[in-house]
């Protein structure tokens, strides 16, 4: 599962970089140096996930990845979408800046999730019972 988590935020991570290799104005040095920086913060969410899949302990937590990454690249990649391409309008470019806001929030909805995974899974590797149920 893990494997497959990283496929995914590698593939959302360079879908996001060509959208906005494509939005850039890459004519001069100085639009070039804001481009990156633009990038960088984009792909920020993507490096978080990354980052949290390798430090995954359990299957569980991979798993319980999957959603969080699947609404982070593909809403977040559908946005940057519908701002380039579909609803293109003056306000447009702060879909850049606001998208990996929404997505950093949402990685971090996604951290007390993996603990909370983790430390089930652990509870009921060693014979403690949680839950309400007797």
């Amino acid at each position: 599962m893990r494997k497959l988590n990283k496929i995914l935020i590698f593939f959302f991570a360079i879908a996001t970089f060509a959208l906005m290799f494509f939005a850039s104005n890459i004519n001069n040095p100085m639009m070039l140096a804001v481009a990156l920086m633009f990038m960088a913060w984009a792909l920020l969410p993507y490096c978080l996930l990354w980052l949290f899949n390798g430090k995954a302990r359990s299957h569980g937590s991979a798993i319980a990845m999957l959603p969080f990454l699947l609404i982070i690249g593909g809403l977040g990649n559908y946005l940057y979408i519908d701002s380039l391409f579909i609803e293109h309008d003056a306000q447009s470019a702060l879909g850049l800046v606001a998208v990996p806001v929404y997505q950093l929030i949402a990685v971090g909805l996604y951290w007390p999730t993996k603990i909370w995974v983790e430390r089930d899974l652990i509870d009921n590797e060693n014979g403690i019972r949680t839950g309400t149920r007797a």
